[in-house]
C-alpha cells in the first residue's frame, strides 16, 4: 500500500472526526441498514460478501449485525441482498446500484431497493423503499472517501402512519489485502425518525 501524503492523511483524519461527531445527540433508536458501499464497485461477474455490525448510539444503544452478498451484473450495475439481525427484529433488504457517467472528480451512483423489518413481538412489521445518491473520491491508491444522501420511505402495518428516514452518510474505505476491504461509515439523521449510526465492515471479493 502506497504511503499516504500529508494531504491524504489530513482528509482521513477529517473523515474520522466527522464519524465521531455523529455519536453525540442521537434520535430514538430504530433498526436500519448501512450503505457500506465500495468506491471500486463490484466488477462484472464478481461476488462480494460484506459483514458489519451497526451501532445506533441512542437510549439502549441498539446493535445489529448484517451480512450482504453482492453481484456485479455489468460494469455499471450491481445487485445486493442483505440480512440483518437486531435484538427484536430481523431485517431483509435488496438493492441495486447504478454507476452514473462520470462528469468530474467524483464517481456518482444511484441506489434503489426495498427492505422488510420483521419484528419478533409487539412491533408493527415495516415494508420500506430505499433511495440513495452516493459519491466516491479516491484519496490514495487503496484509500477512498465516499458520502451521500440516503432516504428510506417506511410503510408500517396498520394502524401506524408512514414516515421517512433521511440521513447524510460519510465513509472511508481502505484496501487490507488484494481481495479484502475495510469500511468505516457513519450516518447523521435529519429528523426524529432517523437515528445516527456508526458501522465498521469487512468486504471480501470471492471471484
Amino acid at each position: 500500500m502506497r504511503k499516504l501524503t500529508g494531504r491524504a492523511a489530513r482528509r482521513l483524519f477529517l473523515g474520522a472526526a466527522l464519524l465521531g461527531s455523529f455519536t453525540g445527540s442521537a434520535a430514538p433508536g430504530a433498526a436500519q441498514d448501512a450503505l457500506m458501499t465500495s468506491a471500486s464497485g463490484v466488477a462484472r461477474g464478481s461476488y462480494l460478501v460484506t459483514a458489519y455490525p451497526l451501532l445506533i448510539p441512542s437510549g439502549d444503544n441498539e446493535l445489529g449485525f448484517f451480512l450482504r452478498g453482492s453481484y456485479g451484473a455489468t460494469g455499471r450495475l450491481a445487485a445486493h441482498a442483505s440480512l440483518g439481525f437486531y435484538n427484536d427484529l430481523n431485517y431483509l433488504g435488496a438493492t441495486g446500484d447504478l454507476r452514473l457517467p462520470r462528469r468530474g472528480p467524483v464517481d456518482l451512483s444511484l441506489t434503489l431497493g426495498l427492505h422488510y423489518s420483521d419484528f419478533a413481538e409487539d412491533g408493527a412489521d415495516i415494508l420500506g423503499f430505499d433511495l440513495a445518491l452516493v459519491g466516491h473520491h479516491p484519496l490514495a491508491s487503496r484509500l477512498a472517501l465516499y458520502g451521500g444522501f440516503d432516504l428510506d420511505f417506511e410503510r408500517p402495518e396498520a394502524p401506524f402512519d408512514s414516515f421517512t428516514r433521511a440521513r447524510f452518510v460519510v465513509g472511508i474505505e481502505t484496501g487490507v489485502l488484494d481481495r479484502m476491504r475495510l469500511l468505516v461509515e457513519g450516518g447523521l439523521g435529519f429528523n426524529d425518525r432517523s437515528p445516527h449510526y456508526l458501522s465498521v465492515g469487512l468486504a471480501v471479493r470471492l471471484r
